[in-house]
């Protein structure tokens, strides 16, 4: 079981020069890190009714398998956050969206067809970093980068992880890991991007 994640494009050409740098400078999950299976393949965003068959046309994204890796899924996230600002739709945010905000105007992606707006925290300094569960929206920086680690690693507060099933520290200490390689991962094609 898995469910669609995308970037509603902007347009058609702004999709397909999407896919065709993607086409050149897309890299695989286990590209990036060597502790990941290989045997679980990220391929690289498709669009239209090839990632499911409700997505719409101008959709840019993936049908996330339920099998990803921890670091799959937080690389496929920031990536659909830096391919919305490049080429993605925009929307404005309501009032009560980001408290204390009123209306922005965002980029945005989507999950199973439900709009997150993209907030980059140029744009609201105060805001919470990450993910807000209650307003659906993701706070970034410019990049579309947020880390997926709250608070501090096991390396920075040992006391942190008493009483912390193994499974959980061990997540934890793989995001840890992974945080930077995804954010270098960023900067690589925000460069390559920039000069295409």
């Amino acid at each position: 079981m898995g469910y669609y994640i995308a970037v509603p494009c902007k347009s058609a050409k702004a999709r397909n020069d999407m896919l065709a740098f993607l086409a050149q400078h897309f890299r695989d999950a286990w590209e990036l890190f060597d502790w990941v299976p290989r045997d679980n393949r990220m391929e690289r965003p498709t669009h239209g009714s090839d990632i499911c068959a409700y997505s719409k046309a101008l959709d840019l994204g993936w049908y996330r398998n339920a099998g990803w890796s921890p670091e799959h899924k937080a690389y496929a996230d920031s990536l659909l956050r830096w391919m919305a600002l490049k080429i993605g739709r925009r929307m404005t945010t309501g009032d009560d969206e980001i408290p204390g905000y009123g209306p922005l105007d965002v980029a945005f992606t989507v999950y199973e067809g439900t709009r997150q707006p993209v907030i980059l925290q140029s744009q609201c300094p105060n805001a919470p970093d990450g993910w807000d569960r209650d307003g659906g929206y993701q706070v970034c920086d410019d990049l579309g980068w947020d880390r997926s680690m709250r608070g501090p690693t096991p390396d920075e507060d040992p006391e942190w992880h008493e009483g912390m099933l193994p499974w959980m520290l061990d997540l934890r200490k793989r995001k840890a890991k992974a945080d930077p390689i995804i954010r270098a991962e960023l900067e690589r094609l925000e460069a390559l991007w920039e000069t295409r």
